[in-house]
């Protein structure tokens, strides 16, 4: 689990735009959010693909959790910028 809290950390810091969706957020911001990951960890770079595919996936369920929990609260996280 320390994995995924550091990506939903990772995420949650440089969430800058009104984004509700990981395929809405601008290529540059996913790229940001993979660098910052690839920083963090390592892996053999033959698993590079996999690992990437499976970021993409759990920062996808981030982002959706985020946004089921704010519509529930009828509120916006303090560390989402933007509209």
């Amino acid at each position: 689990m320390y994995v995924v809290r550091q990506l939903n950390k990772i995420v949650n810091n440089y969430w800058r735009g009104p984004w509700n969706s990981y395929s809405g957020a601008q290529k540059q911001v996913k790229d940001l959010w993979w660098n910052e990951f690839k920083r963090k960890f390592s892996w053999d770079e033959m698993e590079e693909n996999e690992v990437r595919r499976i970021f993409k996936k759990k920062a996808g369920d981030h982002i959706r959790n985020v946004m089921n929990k704010a519509k529930r609260s009828q509120g916006k996280p303090d560390f989402i910028t933007g509209k």
